[in-house]
């Protein structure tokens, strides 16, 4: 019977160092690379980790991309609700997420509008009291709303912004992205190429990417404001080639492919 593993995500020695320790991060490298060599094939849920898993070694034949999927349906039958934002982010509050980053081309873009920047963060996470703090001596108007038990407490926010900024660093994937797409929110994403997010945006379609910089962001803040109701329906057009049954499908096809 063929084996299939599916992978989210590839993050190595480097990722495991910092987010726990050298000694540590050693093993968890060393169980990571092992665990490649694991199953006839192995699904990666975008070509960003396919692309991982080639440069860590794996045979290119072994690996089937199958995004992985959402409740497009779900999400479009939430209502909007919550506070009235320029933008969204929702993420684990953790350096990766560089949230930090996002506060600082909010500062910027609200200076060359001549308003501040409202937004809403969504999620809890060590950083959270840290970021509040930076918030509150910038000249941004932040609400960071704490973890929300319920996903579509997360899309009525969502509904209620008119684009969303992704600024992590990493990504295998790419659900809140995706999520702010089906609520019909274009995405700055970061142009780099350790995220996945960069993959689902088409630029001036549904979203823009940029450098991984206050200036660059700030710009392209202000841009996707203001075209954002142009876009929006080709963010959710976009959005449902990721339903739960068109990953299904195709889940389906790469085990009988097997």
């Amino acid at each position: 019977i063929p084996m299939m593993v599916t992978w989210h995500e590839v993050y190595g020695y480097n990722h495991w160092r910092k987010e726990r320790n050298p000694i540590i991060g050693a093993f968890a490298a060393f169980y990571e690379n092992r665990a490649m060599s694991l199953g006839d094939y192995l699904i990666a849920v975008s070509n960003h980790t396919r692309g991982r898993l080639i440069q860590k070694g794996v045979n290119e034949d072994r690996i089937k991309v199958v995004y992985a999927g959402m409740d497009v349906d779900a999400i479009a039958g939430t209502p909007p609700g919550g506070l009235e934002s320029d933008l969204i982010y929702s993420a684990r509050l953790v350096p990766t997420k560089r949230t930090d980053l996002l506060l600082s081309a909010s500062e910027l873009a609200g200076k060359k509008l001549g308003r501040p920047i409202k937004g809403v963060i969504t999620g809890d996470g060590p950083q959270k009291d840290q970021l509040k703090r930076q918030a509150y001596n910038m000249q941004v108007d932040f609400h960071f709303t704490g973890w929300l038990p319920e996903p579509s407490e997360v899309w009525a926010h969502m509904k209620k912004s008119k684009i969303m900024v992704h600024t992590s660093e990493r990504e295998g994937f790419g659900f809140a992205a995706l999520e702010a797409m089906a609520c019909g929110l274009p995405v700055v994403a970061m142009d780099q190429e350790t995220t996945a997010v960069k993959e689902f945006v088409e630029e001036g379609k549904t979203g823009y990417k940029v450098e991984p910089d206050p200036e660059s962001i700030s710009d392209a803040i202000i841009t996707a404001i203001s075209n954002h109701q142009s876009m929006a329906d080709n963010c959710r057009d976009y959005a449902k080639g990721f339903s739960w049954s068109s990953s299904g499908e195709n889940l389906i096809a790469a085990y009988r492919s097997a």
